[in-house]
């Protein structure tokens, strides 16, 4: 499954102090995706001249804010978003550690941050009133321009503009680095198909793998078998017989099973696996399996990664992912 940019919007949403967010084409501000009634507009309104006086002048907003990302100026009629007062600029400026360009605006209670992400621009607000911080919306419209800057774009979609058009299942990789892995208490991580298994997102060398290995036989026996752990993963997390050769990840040994349940409050099925100094946590939404791997000698515990993943789960299942 690919990610669509309504997701993205989604998701940007969902990580908190943030009101609105709106992701649009970097050449002509064409509108990809966005919070409900929130978008670039254009409309006539009384603006304030070099002399004082007010000249009702034609706004246009997309316009504005192209030349607002380009660095070459600030635009006569200022910052304007979705047919709101004019923001302050507060800061605009090329951020050294993301590569790209940064706009801090503000009104009275709020404010917004723009970053230019390549073939797109990112613009979110924030409500103080909300107890939303200017400082956390700016880590967050910052940490994904960051990512969509080092992802590679495939050819036919990069200058997709519907907001229902998809990007590459890579682009689930965000969801690894910043909800899982980003949030600590997790080592590891994979996204993969609920359907077959096939990985769709990871930290590097962590996957589900095809291997030989030595089973133990309910006679005690051992039986050289062929283990597809993608397989195993599909039929553990559909919530009937355990498979035979356990829990395992990345071709390493079996985790112990310490419980496998339906998560009433998060609403999907969860399962629990230990092993030595470490375990992991497994949860599926509608399309996907999520999986973290915790690792207690870097001060990882089961709690925190258990939360990290069923958060996830929760939201891809509110998207209906």
């Amino acid at each position: 499954m690919s990610v669509t940019w309504q997701m993205y919007v989604d998701y940007i949403k969902a990580k908190g102090n943030i009101e609105d967010v709106m992701i649009v084409d970097a050449e002509d501000c064409n509108h990809w995706a966005g919070t409900p009634d929130f978008m670039l507009r254009e409309y006539t309104a009384s603006i304030v001249q070099e002399d004082g006086t007010d000249k009702d002048e034609l706004v246009n907003e997309a316009t504005n804010l192209l030349k607002l990302m380009s660095g070459r100026g600030r635009p006569s009629q200022g910052l304007r978003l979705n047919g709101g007062k004019k923001q302050q600029i507060l800061r605009a400026f090329q951020d050294d550690d993301a590569n790209t360009f940064v706009v801090f605006g503000k009104v009275m209670k709020g404010g917004c941050c723009i970053a230019g992400a390549g073939k797109c621009i990112i613009v979110a607000t924030f409500d103080e009133l909300k107890g939303h911080s200017s400082a956390g919306c700016n880590e967050v419209v910052v940490e994904m321009a960051k990512y969509l800057l080092q992802i590679s774009w495939p050819s036919g979609t990069e200058d997709a503009s519907a907001a229902g058009t998809s990007i590459a299942a890579s682009s689930w990789q965000p969801y690894v680095e910043t909800m899982l892995v980003g949030k600590g208490d997790i080592e590891n991580a994979i996204i993969c198909s609920s359907t077959d298994g096939t990985v769709w997102a990871s930290t590097p060398d962590f996957t589900l793998k095809t291997y030989e290995a030595e089973i133990p036989q309910e006679d005690g026996t051992d039986v050289t078998e062929t283990v597809d752990e993608a397989k195993n993963l599909v039929q553990l997390m559909k919530g009937g017989p355990k498979p035979s050769q356990g829990l395992r990840l990345n071709g390493e040994r079996k985790m112990q099973i310490l419980r496998a349940f339906e998560d009433d409050e998060a609403g999907c099925y969860v399962v629990y696996g230990k092993k030595m100094k470490g375990g992991c946590c497994v949860a599926v939404s509608n399309t996907a399996i999520v999986v973290g791997v915790f690792n207690e000698l870097k001060g990882h515990n089961s709690a925190g990664c258990n939360t990290n993943v069923t958060e996830l789960v929760k939201y891809l299942k509110s998207v209906n992912a």
